[in-house]
């Protein structure tokens, strides 16, 4: 889930409802298959990112140009003699085009996580985390006033982002994913005092987990 798609869902008022990650793979593609045929590659910024060292080593001389899509990169492969794309593998490409090298990650294997939106919430299932979107007031300690929010109720963050808002100089958004749904009672008083420090507050959804988290022992014993 990348921060672009939280924002997409929470602008359209859509909720976040569930979590896939799959594993996937990058390939290098071309007309011919060969590796000494390749002058430039064309590939979107994500995917260059994820296998930029693995193609420095073995395509130094290449050219790498950032396109829209991986299958825009496929479409200017298969036009031209001495280029190559990278696409993930799986895809369907145009049939000219051969494999040239598989799992061109720097890391290996990846693992990408997908989000799945609905209309309607998700009921509590109790094993969820809730995604939010906030930013800070302009002050000293304006996010360390909203995280406290969260550790006052002992609330545990599972994922925290920022990102630049557009057009707004050095104004930041935060993504925060919190263990526990929207109707649990401590992440309710969380969000309480949250809407109290922070400057703005979007709920994008509570989600089930793919795997049980590990329950934390209370330091204040059983009540």
């Amino acid at each position: 889930l990348a921060f672009p798609t939280i924002q997409a869902i929470a602008a359209l008022d859509l909720r976040l409802v569930g979590e896939r990650e799959l594993a996937h793979t990058l390939q290098l593609v071309s007309k011919t298959g060969n590796p000494s045929d390749i002058e430039r590659i064309y590939a979107n910024s994500f995917h260059h990112a994820l296998c930029e060292e693995h193609l420095s080593k073995a395509f130094p001389k290449a050219t790498v140009l950032h396109v829209r899509s991986a299958t825009m990169a496929a479409d200017l492969a298969a036009e031209h003699h001495g280029a190559a794309a990278i696409v993930p593998g799986g895809t369907t490409t145009p049939q000219e085009l051969r494999v040239v090298m598989d799992n061109i990650s720097d890391e290996g294997e990846l693992r990408i996580r997908y989000g799945i939106v609905s209309k309607m919430p998700m009921s509590r299932t109790g094993n969820d985390a809730t995604a939010v979107l906030f930013s800070v007031h302009d002050k000293p300690g304006a996010l360390h006033d909203v995280l406290q929010a969260f550790k006052e109720k002992s609330c545990n963050l599972r994922r925290i982002q920022s990102r630049a808002l557009p057009g707004e100089g050095w104004e930041y958004v935060f993504y925060v994913e919190v263990s526990g749904h929207i109707t649990d009672r401590p992440l309710v008083s969380a969000l309480e005092g949250v809407k109290q420090k922070a400057r703005t507050l979007k709920i994008v959804g509570s989600f089930p987990l793919d795997t049980i988290e590990p329950s934390v022992p209370s330091s204040t014993g059983p009540r």
